[in-house]
């Protein structure tokens, strides 16, 4: 693969004339299974053509993103795969169609680099591996317009789009093989048909509570979808439910998102599931996923073994807002390395490792490692094989053995739910000062704080406004010097 800008090679010493390109297996492109973006655009026919539509005549989709000079494009191009493809399975009527298609395909050429030329296109420009216009009976599109919703990181990259409009990429495969995937596509082919389609809020949390999120999608062909009952369980208890409203015609999608699940363990599966009246086809109404809770404590250890280039290797541990809480690079080869971090607040954290030639860090130049630990020796993350980032989330609990503010006493929170103001009402026993008031979801993520500073002996009344806050259950913390005191606010909007 050739990706979109040129590399200095620390580990390759063949050099090219014209530019150095860094071949890798995978890049993050859009990921499998998620929407394809629409468009609209114009071949080098001057012909029109919208995805959207081919998809809802039934068409599997397929877009070869390349470019004129790139080498692997080149060596694909000259398969004709995609050509026989074409021929083959193509849309009936089109030029270069066979008169025996299964009519069930669509095939587009994207010259993806903006900077290329129809003389390129044509094998006669400056940046050129050939004439890419011979055999290449399908439709050439040369514009850059839509390689960044399309997120490619490298040349050649092949999607499959699904009539679903779902996406993955197919790669470099033969005409079989692409045909095969293609004929897995789901399509509308029920009057009456709907379908979970994905877990949207991943099967990682950190927090008190869980909210789920799914993605739910109309299949059916006989109009639009327009309730449905949505429910979480595990082994027959209902976790979480919902009564869904709203409008899907055929394909449309919607992440819903449902109540939260409160009191969760630290792993447990769960069964979501969809249904409707008089559903015709119910085998894509559930999926099932084992949901895992982070707990930790706010002292953690990382051990760092770095491969035989050791100034690549970059790490940091960033909060729920973005703020970094430690980092380290500027290692040397070889070198390990034993760190304790205190984390300061309860919430959510990320701990990224970074490698600048994204090759990791493990393990063809070198054996090195990485594992994050809590203060009782738990492992929380461990790894060394990544590309150019690793991201690992992982939580600072309430339950994490955290000292208890114990000078606030007779803690009041009203009206308990609130909508637009509530009233915190507390006794202190003697001077605190460092005071900061905190609200936190049920992820874990900090939404709010407050810097009181210095509060003497006696009653104190604090008025938050919460007119901007979703509904649901939140966390308040009354933190100073790392101890806290914490209850439940519910807002109710």
């Amino acid at each position: 693969m050739c990706l979109l800008k040129n590399y200095f090679m620390k580990k390759i010493i063949f050099l090219t004339i014209t530019a150095l390109f860094f071949y890798l297996n995978s890049f993050s492109q859009l990921a499998d299974g998620s929407t394809a973006p629409d468009w609209t655009l114009t071949d080098i026919n001057g012909t029109e053509h919208n995805l959207y539509s081919y998809l809802d005549q039934g068409y599997a989709v397929i877009i070869d993103f390349s470019a004129t000079w790139c080498d692997p494009c080149w060596d694909y191009h000259q398969t004709h795969d995609l050509a026989d493809l074409y021929t083959a399975h193509g849309p009936a009527g089109m030029p270069d169609v066979s008169a025996n298609t299964t009519d069930d395909l669509m095939v587009f050429f994207v010259e993806g680099d903006g900077s290329t030329t129809q003389e390129d296109l044509e094998g006669t420009g400056p940046t050129t591996l050939g004439n890419w216009i011979d055999g290449t009976p399908y439709p050439i599109i040369d514009s850059d317009a839509i390689t960044d919703v399309y997120d490619i990181q490298g040349y050649p990259t092949i999607y499959t789009v699904c009539a679903d409009r779902s996406i993955q990429q197919s790669g470099q495969i033969n005409a079989s093989e692409h045909y095969d995937i293609a004929s897995e596509c789901t399509f509308a082919q029920y009057p009456i048909d709907i379908s979970l389609i994905s877990l949207e809020s991943g099967v990682d949390f950190c927090g008190e509570a869980y909210v789920p999120s799914v993605k739910i999608q109309s299949l059916s062909t006989s109009g639009e979808i327009s309730s449905a009952t949505i429910t979480a369980s595990q082994g027959g208890t209902v976790l979480s439910s919902l009564d869904w409203e709203g409008n899907l015609d055929t394909y449309d999608n919607e992440i819903v998102e449902l109540p939260s699940i409160a009191n969760f363990s630290t792993e447990i599966p769960v069964d979501f599931s969809i249904t409707i009246p008089e559903d015709e086809y119910t085998e894509n109404n559930s999926i099932s996923e084992t949901i895992n809770r982070f707990i930790t404590s706010e002292l953690i250890t990382l051990d760092l073994t770095t491969d035989n280039y050791g100034s690549d290797t970059s790490w940091s541990i960033v909060d729920d807002m973005g703020n970094e809480i430690a980092s380290g690079n500027n290692y040397s080869n070889n070198e390990t390395i034993s760190k304790t971090i205190t984390l300061p607040t309860v919430g959510c954290y990320d701990f990224i490792i970074e490698d600048s030639y994204n090759d990791g860090i493990c393990c063809n130049f070198g054996e090195g490692s990485y594992s994050l630990k809590d203060h009782e020796g738990n492992v929380l993350a461990v790894g060394g094989e990544f590309r150019s980032q690793e991201v690992v989330l992982f939580g600072n609990d309430l339950a994490s053995g955290v000292d208890e503010l114990t000078v606030v006493e007779d803690l009041s929170i009203f009206p308990n739910p609130a909508s637009e103001k509530v009233e915190i009402s507390f006794d202190l026993v003697e001077l605190i000062d460092n005071v900061t008031i905190e609200m936190y979801d049920v992820l874990g993520k900090r939404i709010l704080t407050k810097q009181l500073g210095t509060l003497p002996t006696g009653n104190q009344n604090i008025t938050l406004d919460i007119a901007d806050m979703s509904s649901g259950i939140y966390t308040l913390i009354i933190t100073s010097n790392q101890a806290i005191k914490a209850d439940k606010l519910y807002i109710q909007k």
